[in-house]
């Protein structure tokens, strides 16, 4: 496995601006629920969003995601304090592009998956979801098959204030580093379990040094397209299925 923080991946322009044309055209299309313009999306999730797809090679398909504290609608202080900003834009915006596409190519729906795990509420959300207390002992582990997934994300997890409340009965918005050390010592094993052997644990958010004294951690990632530099986006396809 590789472990990669956000601030270590290497985009190419052109790859960023081939995520964007995604979700430009996954907003035409009505992708996403109750979006009617790219301006409406978050622009810390549009960041998320593209480095997701430069750890995945612009290629997301027949891939599993796992997705840790992926945001919530429900009663949380991420909600409460930062309304849509904590909401669970990755796992809607990659459920929506592949159930919509499904259709039109040969992609097996268990062969392509996104599952999203809160402790909110995900009970209005239509990609694979559970709730889920991440600071329990060998909670992903008994919920999810070992050696499954090829990317597990975690944005802004490590710095969780409801986490955080949890843990210590303080209210801390940010720099929640008891929240940090408890949520490495209880989730790296289970996510080195459950990751394939070349699968990637991408954080993203709060904790930067966090996980860099471990060997698997890469301090500067490219995938393989930029270490070729050849960034040449294939014939436009809507995550199987052309346009």
């Amino acid at each position: 496995m590789k472990i990669i923080h956000e601030y270590n991946i290497i985009r190419l322009r052109e790859g960023v601006e081939f995520v964007m044309n995604i979700l430009e055209e996954s907003i035409k299309k009505g992708f996403f629920e109750g979006i009617s313009s790219i301006q409406e999306i978050p622009e810390d999730f549009k960041d998320s969003f593209s480095k997701v797809m430069t750890c995945l090679d612009y290629v997301p398909m027949h891939i599993k995601i796992l997705d840790l504290g992926c945001g919530s609608t429900g009663n949380t202080i991420e909600h409460k304090e930062y309304n849509k900003k904590y909401e669970p834009w990755l796992c809607r915006a990659l459920y929506s592009i592949r159930a919509s596409s499904l259709a039109s190519c040969n992609y097996e729906p268990e062969k392509t998956q996104i599952i999203g795990v809160d402790l909110g509420d995900l009970s209005k959300e239509k990609f694979f979801h559970k709730e889920l207390n991440l600071l329990e002992k060998d909670i992903l582990i008994n919920n999810f098959e070992k050696g499954s997934f090829d990317l597990i994300n975690a944005s802004m997890l490590f710095n969780s204030p409801e986490l955080e409340r949890i843990l210590t009965g303080k209210m801390i918005k940010d720099a929640c580093k008891n929240t940090s050390l408890k949520l490495k010592e209880v989730l790296l094993p289970q996510i080195k379990t459950l990751l394939k052997p070349e699968g990637i644990f991408l954080y993203q958010g709060g904790g930067k040094e966090l996980f860099s004294d471990e060997p698997e951690y890469i301090s500067k990632f490219r995938n393989s397209e930029e270490c070729m530099e050849r960034f040449r986006p294939q014939e436009r396809h809507y995550w199987g299925g052309q346009y």
